[in-house]
């Protein structure tokens, strides 16, 4: 076992043969801190996303309440109410696109 060799010039010299050899020069400690700032960088965005679509949200509900409110309250005769069914129009138009927008991509 001791003189079984392998000779990696035989091995090229064949022509239906091709050989990639790569050696990893990074530290580890370098490589690990690269991940833990990444992963930090990926968790403050997902926090970021989330109060964003949170505060979005939470807008859109408040809007959407009122309208409703406005139009319950009031008639569809005055121009609030045609101005809040616009709006409710408009913001349902708007979360259909952005659901049907998300689905074909």
């Amino acid at each position: 076992m001791a003189n079984d060799k392998f000779d990696l010039n035989e091995l090229v010299k064949q022509p239906a043969q091709q050989i990639s050899i790569s050696v990893n020069t990074d530290d580890p400690l370098k490589r690990e801190s690269e991940i833990r700032l990444k992963e930090a960088e990926a968790k403050h965005l997902r926090a970021k996303e989330l109060i964003l679509y949170g505060l979005t949200s939470g807008i859109i509900v408040i809007v959407v309440l009122l309208c409703v409110w406005i139009i319950a309250k009031k008639s569809l005769a005055n121009d609030e109410g045609k101005l809040a069914l616009g709006l409710l129009t408009t913001i349902a138009s708007a979360l259909l696109g952005y659901i049907t927008g998300k689905s074909a991509k």
